[in-house]
């Protein structure tokens, strides 16, 4: 299959109620999603054999550009270098998705590759950027608990759990802890939403300490 046709199949609009990141704050992936999601390729599918070798060399690349993250935050290689790298690991992962595959579950994790081609490796590019998002979900961690211990599980079917509830208070919390994280107050991002305020001012209050 060629590259022009993978792009045409995987590029369908993705509707997101995300903000849009500042020119700060450039978008990427999250590694431990993509090596998660390989993983349950090798698990469930030890016999496919195109579906095995793609999920095992998509993680070799993963594995090497995280050594590379940590090379480059010890200094052991300088700028320059670990950009150049994130262009050969790009390259090597455009080769890795051009993979014939029939496992629908192999096809979805390719079309995520290379929708989000551009973002794979921005960790690679800008020095402050985790290839993880471990830090916003452990920022959530709590009001997970939280929600579980008030409402149960959002996909109970019985009981005194509450599902509008849940869905509400995964909101909110999301919210307060997006603040948090962009030195925001979340107080000021809860009372513009409320008030229905422009998607400017909204990116102003989150995005402002970060730019000035």
């Amino acid at each position: 299959m060629s590259w022009d046709r993978l792009i045409t199949v995987c590029s369908a609009p993705i509707a997101s109620a995300h903000i849009t990141p500042s020119p700060q704050r450039p978008n990427k992936k999250c590694l431990a999603h993509y090596e998660r999601a390989a993983k349950e390729l090798e698990k469930f599918y030890p016999g496919d054999q195109a579906t095995l070798l793609f999920a095992i060399s998509l993680r070799d690349i993963f594995k090497r550009a995280r050594q590379t993250k940590r090379d480059w935050l010890e200094e052991i290689i300088i700028d320059e270098q670990a950009g150049q790298l994130a262009q050969d690991f790009k390259e090597e992962l455009d080769q890795l998705v051009e993979t014939l595959l029939q496992n629908h579950d192999a096809k979805k994790l390719r079309c995520r590759l290379i929708t989000h081609r551009a973002e794979n490796f921005t960790f690679l590019r800008y020095k402050y950027v985790d290839p993880d998002n471990n830090r916003a979900e452990r920022a959530l961690r709590p009001s997970v608990v939280m929600r579980k211990i008030t409402y149960g599980s959002p996909r109970a079917t019985s009981g005194n759990n509450s599902h509008t509830g849940a869905f509400n208070h995964e909101t909110l919390m999301s919210l307060v802890e997006t603040a948090k994280l962009n030195n925001a107050n979340p107080l000021d991002l809860m009372m513009s939403l409320s008030a229905g305020d422009d998607l400017a001012k909204i990116k102003t209050l989150l995005f402002a300490q970060n730019t000035s």
